[in-house]
Formats: structure tokens, C-alpha cells, sequence
């Protein structure tokens, strides 16, 4: 430090105090390392330096942070959804066909009752359109010679 026209140091001892180093004494006298201007500069550039360090440091913490909270909700709200879905299944498991539902088979007679019934209305559905293409095929007849 600079006062006027006296100049001064400063420096630790041996137990971390700080002592005032008179005029004309080395600071390294007093367990500081030498102290002195120069010194003091050295040192005060340094901590300027960590200073910058903890600031660039401390922003790229606050946007891992922001980053952080971000995931931390979408997790809440997919765990949720996760949840709930969970809860439908539950509802739904519950109005399935249970066992003794299923265990009821189809007798012989049913099955055969069910062929024939599909035999049947293929076997009338088969007819009507054979009947549309016959019709179909007259109408064109009948308009080429009409046409003539």
C-alpha cells in the first residue's frame, strides 16, 4: 500500500496475522513471502483472474441448474402420465373376460349351426350379384341394338 510519502507493506505472519511491515524492513522478515509492491500486484491480478473464473464458473452453474429444473418437471409430468395410464390399465384389466367366461366353449352343434348360417347368406349374396352382372350385361345388349 502507498501512503503519501511513507511506504508500507503488509504481510501474514506465522500464525495467519497480518503484520505491518515498517519502512525499510523485508516482509519476508515476518513470514510473508517477500510482500512489495510488485508482489501486491502480482497477487491482486491473480485474484482478479479466480474472481473472472468464478463468475464464468457460477453462470454455467445457473444454466445447469436451469437445465436441471427443466428435466426434474418433464420427468414429474412423464411419471405422471406413466401413472395414470397405469390406473386405466388397472380399470380396463378389471372388465375383461374372466375364467369362467372363457371357459365356456362352443358345442359341436353351435359350430355347425354357424357354417350352415354363413353357407347360406354367402350362397344368397353369391346369387344376387351373378343376377346384377346378367342384368348388367342385357342392358348393354339392349342399348347397342336400341342404339343402332
Amino acid at each position: 500500500m502507498k501512503n503519501d510519502n511513507i511506504m508500507m507493506d503488509v504481510s501474514l505472519d506465522a500464525k495467519n496475522r497480518l503484520r505491518l511491515v515498517q519502512p525499510g524492513d523485508v516482509a519476508g522478515n515476518y513470514g510473508g513471502g517477500g510482500g512489495g509492491d510488485s508482489m501486491l500486484e502480482a497477487r491482486v491480478a491473480k485474484l482478479e483472474s479466480d474472481v473472472e473464473n468464478i463468475k464464468t464458473n457460477l453462470s454455467e452453474a445457473r444454466i445447469d441448474i436451469s437445465r436441471l429444473r427443466e428435466s426434474s418437471a418433464n420427468t414429474s409430468r412423464d411419471v405422471a402420465v406413466i401413472l395414470q395410464k397405469m390406473v386405466d390399465f388397472d380399470a380396463n384389466l378389471s372388465q375383461k373376460a374372466t375364467k369362467d367366461d372363457l371357459s365356456q366353449k362352443a358345442t359341436k352343434e353351435d359350430i355347425q349351426s354357424l357354417k350352415a348360417d354363413i353357407h347360406k347368406d354367402a350362397s344368397a349374396q353369391t346369387w344376387k350379384i351373378v343376377s346384377a352382372i346378367i342384368i348388367t350385361v342385357l342392358i348393354a345388349i339392349l342399348s347397342k341394338q336400341f342404339l343402332e
